[in-house]
């Protein structure tokens, strides 16, 4: 059973010499899971792990922490003493500076801007579609369930209109009509 342990680490592209320095600190992290079960999340290296895969690259951990907040800000602190995103050695996009950080670390005034800025943005029908068909065949954990579950305790429901009732039975009947065909 691995132990959550977050890590940065070093990958290196053969071909150039060009690196990438990054971070894990998922809730399952772990350094044995480098190059095994954990690629990275760069999008840039994802294309280049496409056109020469795993064997064009060296992955090096670099440094395990006790916790995601150290793994971040040490992650941070070395891109900015690389300046790597202006750097051709680099493969970053971003030094890893406050705009990186995940929105659980953001302030109450910046979580309430950002949600300001999203309202009223609609999807198109094509993202919605690749939104669901993604989710398909993935199950909720049990703890995610149960967070959910206690966050919409003692939270009113907002009455539903009739046309809201009667979209929901169309969607239902029309469910079961596809899954009988």
């Amino acid at each position: 059973m691995n132990i959550y342990q977050p890590f940065t680490y070093v990958l290196t592209f053969k071909p150039t010499g060009q690196r990438y320095y990054g971070v894990r600190y998922a809730k399952t992290a772990h350094p044995t899971q480098l190059w095994t079960t954990y690629f990275t999340s760069s999008k840039v290296i994802k294309t280049l792990l496409k056109e020469h895969g795993t064997d064009a690259f060296t992955a090096t951990v670099r440094r395990t922490f006790s916790s995601r907040e150290s793994a971040i800000s040490w992650e941070s602190r070395v891109l900015q003493k690389l300046n790597a995103s202006h750097s051709i050695k680099w493969f970053n996009q971003v030094n890893g500076d406050a705009n990186f950080a995940s929105i659980s670390e953001w302030s109450d005034e910046a979580k309430a801007k950002y949600s300001k800025r999203r309202k009223g943005i609609k999807f198109s029908e094509e993202h919605i579609a690749n939104l669901s068909k993604a989710k398909k065949g993935t199950k909720q954990s049990e703890e995610t369930k149960r967070k959910r579950s206690e966050a919409l305790k003692g939270r009113a429901r907002p009455p539903r209109s009739q046309e809201w009732k009667d979209n929901i039975k169309a969607s239902l009947k029309l469910k079961r009509e596809q899954h009988d065909q």
